[in-house]
């Protein structure tokens, strides 16, 4: 069978061919009834793209199995590998779970078995550390390619400060196949670890600061706190640790001055801190009014005018209401109903996970005061871990019901590799969504999103509250005299209460 196929070149073109006034072909009919406006145009498309990425959200897509038996309370992902992840729970239980294969290549239960309250993995990512509140400080060995783990279950005898001395690794802990345990002066609630010495810090009753081959702390930090639940190490001013106390105070220390650098006390317990990765002077914590505050600690207080030169002593007092540039958040993340448990940022810093009471887990963008998408199953409870996987691409919790889950960062991306074609088909998506997101019917459906019955009416008794105090302040202002009526303060000054240094 003999196809024939038109081919005209460029000479047999009408016209001139060459020269100045050269008419070349074209593949585009210039007629302007085949070519509508191209705004009017764009807004379908973008409409259309929406609609279309609501239709392919499918972000849960799996459980780590077999989980744990008790609530999960701690996440950690390795700092060499994006394959490895760490779990522990309130059953003992310690697990090192490799994501590819979805299953857990160590499981380890250190004794006296306990409740574990977190999990990190050291600088180089060769020990996973937990913490306990028996006092232990256990550290699991974990091979270089991930499939091999050295470790031993079971009492480990003469741990750390009872035999040997502080400068040796024998009297540091009792080694055995990788396995080392250290003892605290009282039980732990939480760990972290240095980015590039072998250090790690730990909350108690103190912030204490360990060196791996050391059996006891090598700093102390306290600042007239009884009990601190979490700890966190800059990641870029690595120097720099952050705090979070019952007292409601959330504290910076910086390890080369051996001291704290100043307290911030907030209305509410602030339960989790966590530095932007990429932005070494921002971090966000979590409260529980169900708000995340983002703060620079740049701007935390400070005198001005006449008062800036006057020296300050440790310990100074700073209220609100003292002469002094008032303190505010940067940002006030307000969507959750519940008390924010974790707080993860994204090895991007462009945004982060929270996980809360509510049940819910939501994605933020770092200046975004509402979240861009939450997430949710029916037999998920209350979320104690959230952890952002180390490409960014995932995004993992770690809930009271024993169940570890991995959900996609993007609800409507495809996890398979794409093809350019399909890439630049996403991208451009995406930027039309972007581009339109102000007209009324893309933004309903963009920003669209179901939560249960019970955190839907928590949101409409929020908004009821809200409404009826600025109902009240309007009152108030309407029936004072003239200057006399209250300054109103933003939620982001209100929520702070002092600031200590």
């Amino acid at each position: 069978m003999k196809v024939k196929v038109l081919s005209r070149s460029d000479a047999s073109w009408h016209g001139t061919t060459d020269g100045a006034g050269a008419v070349r072909r074209t593949g585009r009919n210039p007629a302007a009834h085949l070519h509508p406006p191209s705004r009017p145009l764009e807004a379908v498309r973008a409409l259309n793209a929406a609609k279309v990425g609501r239709m392919l959200a499918r972000p849960f897509l799996f459980s780590l199995e077999p989980g744990h038996v008790d609530g999960v309370y701690g996440l950690a992902r390795s700092r060499t590998t994006t394959s490895l992840v760490a779990s522990a729970s309130a059953d003992g239980e310690l697990k090192l779970w490799h994501l590819p294969s979805q299953r857990a290549i160590a499981v380890r239960t250190p004794l006296p078995r306990a409740f574990i309250r977190d999990v990190a993995f050291s600088c180089d990512s060769s020990r996973v550390l937990a913490v306990s509140d028996a006092k232990l400080i256990y550290a699991m060995r974990v091979a270089s390619d991930g499939d091999a783990l050295q470790a031993r279950a079971g009492p480990v005898e003469g741990v750390g400060g009872v035999q040997g001395g502080t400068d040796t690794l024998a009297g540091a802990a009792a080694a055995v196949g990788g396995e080392m345990s250290y003892l605290a002066s009282a039980p732990l609630s939480a760990i972290d670890a240095h980015f590039k010495r072998p250090l790690f810090a730990t909350a108690s009753d103190a912030v204490e600061v360990w060196d791996e081959t050391r059996s006891e702390p090598i700093q102390r930090l306290t600042w007239g706190v009884d009990s601190l639940h979490t700890v966190s190490w800059n990641p870029v001013e690595q120097d720099l640790l952050a705090s979070a106390a019952s007292d409601r105070s959330v504290t910076l220390y910086d390890i080369r001055e051996r001291t704290p650098l100043r307290k911030l006390v907030m209305a509410l317990r602030a339960n989790t801190v966590a530095w932007n990765p990429m932005e070494a002077f921002n971090f966000t914590i979590g409260c529980d009014d169900g708000n995340c505050f983002s703060f620079d600690m740049r701007s935390l207080g400070g005198f001005s005018g006449d008062k800036a030169a006057r020296p300050v002593t440790a310990g100074t007092w700073r209220s609100r209401d003292a002469e002094q540039p008032p303190v505010r958040a940067r940002t006030v993340h307000k969507d959750h109903v519940g008390a924010v448990m974790s707080v993860s940022y994204s090895p991007t810093g462009r945004e982060f996970a929270s996980g809360s009471y509510d049940r819910m887990v939501r994605l933020w963008d770092t200046e975004a005061s509402r979240s861009k998408e939450v997430y949710h199953t029916r037999r998920m409870q209350r979320v104690f871990a959230v952890l952002y996987s180390g490409d960014g691409r995932y995004v993992l919790s770690g809930s009271d019901d024993s169940d570890v889950r991995v959900w996609k960062a993007d609800a409507a991306r495809p996890i398979k590799p794409l093809l350019p074609p399909e890439q630049a088909a996403l991208n451009t998506a995406s930027a039309l969504v972007e581009r339109y997101s102000a007209l009324p019917d893309v933004r309903r459906i963009a920003k669209k999103r179901h939560v249960p019955k019970p955190v839907k009416a928590a949101q409409q008794l929020r908004a009821v509250m809200a409404a009826s105090e600025e109902r009240k302040y309007r009152n108030v202002k309407a029936n004072s005299g003239k200057g006399k009526a209250p300054k109103r303060k933003s939620i982001r000054e209100k929520s702070i209460v002092a600031t200590l240094e």
